[in-house]
């Protein structure tokens, strides 16, 4: 396959396992009874003011098909193992349709190609390899190795100056989209990792991203060498090593000293008022502290545990019941353990003060974006650039004045 640039167009880009599931499931199908499911469903889409729930396609697809739509919905969601919801089909028919994975017959029906039979058995293979060319997600790759880890706010400027150049995307709004749904197709398979709200790129997509650039141009950043992809393996050890030095000091530090390390991080997170509230005083609040929603503050209350077994829902409900107390309008746990699925579904109870759940990783993650307990340092790098030793010398000629 060759190509010379990029040429991103497809929307709600899937995952991967996605499409091949999607795939797996549409081969030997009417290609005309799949665009008239689609446009049934968009009938029914539903208002802002009269909304649907899509998320039970075992509720929805009897509703709202009949005959050949519905058995090729049901054959969508329940071939898949639940994977496919026939309500979004828009990215993973537009990828599959667009790039010649899938294409109909003389009696319209569907049948999978060479391409996507070479899509769908050989991953990370070539075929593989021109999707994420071709819709960015290796442009995407290097922007994250080169300056991960990062947030979505140090990533979307890069990849807005890429998508300006290869696609008609100008909107922020379809941008950001356009961003996520690429970024969320690397994190599921596993070459970029997520922690928190910051991406970095995994040993596996720094392997990859060489392989790849040696057969497609990238924007800068360059292609990824081998140094930089030792380097990047050292510098990933020694930020496993800080995380596991902070997850330890945390299991042991006082109970008292982490409620006021926690203090020092709300103040570090903008939050004003921060008190920490006496020992066995309490009533299970340790700190207290306001902070801005919109255009005004709320007073939100916190409850540290250090802890290293679950946190439980009584927990949850134990400190919903006293935010009235402290006329707090909604409430935090922070724990340097983890949380039972009961309290984390009902943390947002609909009808009910909200309550986040703050993890140990994820405190982890605030400490280290806070620089509370660990110390960033940068690196500089050099890169050669060859152009500057090609061609003309830039130096203007001096006038003859002879004359």
């Amino acid at each position: 396959m060759v190509f010379e640039k990029p040429q991103v167009h497809v929307p709600h880009y899937p995952t991967y396992a996605y499409a091949r599931a999607f795939l797996g499931q549409i081969d030997g199908q009417s290609r005309r009874t799949l665009l008239d499911m689609r446009e049934t469903i968009w009938r029914h889409v539903g208002t802002p003011q009269d909304t649907r729930n899509w998320t039970q396609p075992e509720e929805w697809i009897p509703q709202t098909l009949a005959g050949e739509e519905r058995e090729l919905a049901l054959r969508l969601w329940r071939g898949s193992g639940g994977l496919v919801n026939p309500r979004h089909l828009v990215g993973v028919w537009r990828l599959c349709s667009s790039y010649g994975l899938l294409e109909a017959d003389n009696r319209d029906t569907l049948h999978i190609t060479e391409r996507g039979r070479g899509f769908l058995e050989n991953p990370f293979g070539p075929e593989e390899q021109y999707l994420d060319f071709s819709e960015g997600l290796l442009q995407l790759l290097a922007i994250v190795a080169e300056h991960g880890p990062a947030k979505r706010s140090d990533q979307l400027p890069h990849f807005g100056e890429f998508l300006l150049a290869h696609s008609q995307v100008r909107s922020q709004n379809v941008l950001s989209s356009y961003w996520y749904s690429r970024i969320t197709n690397l994190v599921d398979r596993r070459l970029v990792n997520r922690e928190g709200v910051t991406y970095q790129i995994a040993q596996a997509g720094l392997d990859y991203l060489e392989q790849a650039s040696t057969r497609f141009e990238l924007q800068a950043p360059g292609p990824v060498t081998r140094t930089s992809s030792d380097l990047r393996r050292m510098i990933d050890e020694q930020n496993k090593q800080v995380r596991a030095k902070i997850a330890e000091a945390l299991r042991s530090i006082d109970p008292f000293q982490l409620e006021h390390l926690i203090g020092t991080l709300l103040n570090a997170m903008g939050y004003e008022n921060v008190e920490v509230t006496q020992r066995g005083g309490d009533g299970g609040i340790d700190v207290i502290g306001d902070i801005r929603v919109g255009i005004t503050y709320v007073r939100e209350v916190v409850q540290v545990k250090r802890h290293r077994s679950n946190i439980h829902r009584s927990v949850l409900d134990q400190l919903r019941g006293s935010l009235h107390r402290f006329k707090a309008y909604r409430g935090t746990i922070i724990t340097t353990g983890g949380f039972s699925k009961g309290a984390t579904d009902a943390a947002f109870e609909v009808g009910a003060p909200p309550i986040t759940l703050i993890d140990g990783n994820t405190l982890i993650d605030l400490l280290i974006e806070h620089n509370i307990g660990a110390n960033k340092r940068h690196i500089e790098v050099l890169s050669f650039d060859p152009t500057a030793f090609e061609g003309e010398t830039g130096l203007a000629e001096e006038p003859d004045l002879a004359e």
